[in-house]
C-alpha cells in the first residue's frame, strides 16, 4: 500500500509518510507512542533545524554575500579558494553541528560556482 502510494503519488509524498503515523496505532501494528518515537528522533531535529539554517541563509542573500566577499579576497585560484572553504567549514563547524555546516555550506557552494562561471 505505501510503496504504491509512494509511485504513484496519488497525494504529496510529505503526506505519504506520514500515512504510517496515523495508521498503524489504529490497525494495532505498532503503539502511537512507539510510532512517534521513530518519527521524531534527536537526529530528525538536527537535520531539520539545519535545513531551516541553510533556508534562512538563502532567503537573505547571505550565501551570495559571504561568496562575494571570498571570491574578492582570495580570487579565483583553486588553492586560495579550497583555503578559504577549509577556513569557513573551520569557523561554522566552531558553533554548529557538522551536519548544520554542511547543509549551509551547499548553497554558498554553488554560489560561488554560479560566480566564477
Amino acid at each position: 500500500f505505501m510503496a504504491s502510494m509512494w509511485v504513484l503519488t496519488p497525494v504529496p509524498v510529505a503526506v505519504t509518510a506520514l500515512v504510517p503515523l496515523v495508521m498503524f496505532p489504529l490497525m494495532g501494528i505498532m503503539n502511537g507512542r512507539d510510532v512517534a518515537r521513530q518519527y521524531f528522533s534527536d537526529t530528525h531535529f538536527i537535520f531539520i533545524g539545519s535545513f531551516f539554517l541553510a533556508d534562512g541563509l538563502q532567503r537573505v542573500n547571505l550565501h551570495r554575500r559571504i561568496s562575494i566577499k571570498l571570491l574578492s579576497v582570495l580570487g579565483l585560484k583553486p588553492f586560495w579558494l579550497l583555503f578559504g572553504f577549509c577556513i569557513s567549514t573551520f569557523l561554522l563547524s566552531t558553533c554548529l553541528s557538522n551536519t548544520a555546516t554542511t547543509i549551509m555550506l551547499m548553497p554558498l557552494t554553488v554560489s560561488v560556482v554560479d560566480w566564477m562561471e
